[in-house]
């Protein structure tokens, strides 16, 4: 029950990334390497989007090479702890996240800006038609529903904190992640009924079972 229950609760939350599954694939947000190539695709493809210029995007490609070269050479050390690799992947990374910005003109900045907030939209659109298909599976009451919204757009926030906070290292951040997706879990089963439950658990069974 605690699969399926840790998967349903993903797929009420956020699409994507984040940090906001509940399986092993999510682990990956924490590999530095896994977690950096994908910003660094992600960045060329906002540089066609935002219509870079031919210096930005020669920019743009002299940042990549020289976050790679930093990160083989960071990979090619073995007198250092996991922990101090992890410290200054995550480093490296909010270098290039910084150089990057920079890049940008006041006009991308905005424009930027506005495609995050469409696709934060997006995001709670796809949440809240989850929610409406888990509350027609689980025949959920309108109080249980009120609830579990709340209490997702809570946790959203509560990771959105987690993530924004520069403060607090790696390993620390993760075992709050970690804890708060456990507290979640663990709201989220008192709000349901036992039959409920039960209902996810026959789910579990049937693997082409999904919200």
């Amino acid at each position: 029950m605690k699969k399926i229950i840790l998967f349903s609760l993903a797929a009420c939350l956020v699409a994507s990334a984040s940090m906001a599954q509940q399986n092993k694939d999510s682990t990956r947000h924490f590999r530095g390497h896994d977690r950096s190539q994908f910003h660094r695709h992600h960045r060329m493809d906002m540089s066609n989007t935002l219509n870079f210029s031919d210096q930005q995007k020669q920019q743009l490609k002299s940042i990549n090479q020289d976050f790679r070269t930093k990160m083989a050479d960071l990979n090619k050390k073995e007198d250092i702890t996991v922990k101090a690799m992890r410290d200054q992947k995550s480093t490296l990374i909010k270098e290039q996240r910084t150089a990057f910005q920079n890049l940008l003109t006041q006009d991308q900045k905005d424009k930027l800006g506005d495609m995050k907030k469409k696709t934060s939209e997006r995001r709670q659109e796809m949440a809240s038609r989850r929610l409406d298909k888990m509350k027609s599976k689980l025949s959920l009451t309108d109080d249980q529903t009120a609830k579990i919204k709340s209490l997702n757009d809570n946790f959203r926030e509560k990771i959105k904190s987690f993530r924004e906070n520069q403060s607090t290292d790696r390993s620390a951040k993760k075992e709050e992640l970690m804890s708060a997706f456990k507290q979640h879990k663990e709201d989220f089963e008192k709000i349901l009924t036992p039959e409920q439950l039960s209902k996810m658990q026959e789910w579990k069974k049937d693997k082409t079972g999904r919200f």
